[in-house]
């Protein structure tokens, strides 16, 4: 599969945990081992391996913090599933230093490591928020009601 690289600009660092929470879905389907081949994807994007990395470790403190494995949508549609939705949610809203509370984005709040895991991720891709529009006031992994 070609891979064009795509440079950074607005709306990248979402392009960008998306493709690799989708390539990570289907990693773990094959039962391989993810990270080696995420890092060489997500070096076809033009991200880092230390962005790669931080996003997986987001992806396994999300899988352990809900009990559930990740889903995704198909590599080809350009429609965001629930899940992708809700990664690009917490991307958005967790604070640019953890504080007390919850807010309306995730008002059950969230472990400590998850959220020193979204700020590790949001200052490796230059994130300053985005997404605002994607608030739900519930859960945003809970399935749709």
């Amino acid at each position: 599969m070609f891979v064009d690289r795509i440079e950074p600009r607005p709306g990248w660092s979402d392009m960008v945990a998306v493709r690799l929470l989708r390539r990570w879905v289907a990693i773990r389907a094959e039962g391989t081992p993810a990270l080696p081949d995420l890092v060489a994807f997500g070096g076809g994007l033009g991200a880092s391996a230390q962005v790669v990395v931080a996003l997986a470790s987001l992806f396994q403190l999300v899988e352990a913090a809900l009990g559930r494995a990740l889903a995704a949508e198909c590599c080809c549609r350009v429609e965001l599933g629930p899940d992708e939705r809700a990664v690009l949610l917490l991307l958005a809203s967790v604070p640019a230093a953890p504080a007390p509370g919850t807010s309306l984005a995730i008002p059950h709040g969230l472990p400590g490591a998850l959220v020193w895991a979204v700020l590790s991720v949001r200052r490796l891709l230059e994130m300053d928020g985005g997404a605002a529009d994607l608030v739900c006031g519930r859960c945003p992994f809970r399935a749709a009601d």
